[in-house]
């Protein structure tokens, strides 16, 4: 018997997901599932999310398409997607947190401000 020659054999291209990314997607619903800005309901909905994307994850790690299957592009194009709106929604709830903290700085200069006004009447 002959060994195989892999050099006759053609490399069927062959498609993936865009796992890295939907790691990232992943984490930040984690991430959001312990935010204090998050209500409870919130938190919770973030949470099962991002265990459903990672059932998803370990079954795409393995997974190959053809290279004529255009769900992976869409897919894939979902994925970027998704991505952006978790990092926008996290930078929305940093965004919260330092709102607060000027709005109470506002609150404090106000006030020193009133002080020193000229009562009126």
């Amino acid at each position: 018997m002959r060994p195989l020659n892999w050099k006759n054999f053609t490399r069927i291209k062959m498609k993936k997901t865009n796992n890295t990314l939907l790691v990232s997607c992943i984490e930040q619903c984690f991430f959001l599932a312990t935010s204090s800005q998050l209500t409870p309901k919130q938190r919770n909905e973030m949470l099962a999310l991002g265990k459903r994307l990672r059932g998803s994850l370990i079954n795409l790690l393995t997974a190959q398409f053809n290279d004529d299957v255009k769900e992976v592009d869409e897919a894939n194009a979902e994925i970027q997607a998704v991505d952006q709106l978790l990092l926008d929604a996290i930078a929305a709830v940093d965004n919260v947190a330092d709102t607060v903290k000027r709005v109470n700085q506002l609150i404090s200069v106000l006030d020193k401000l009133l002080e020193i006004a000229i009562p009126i009447g």
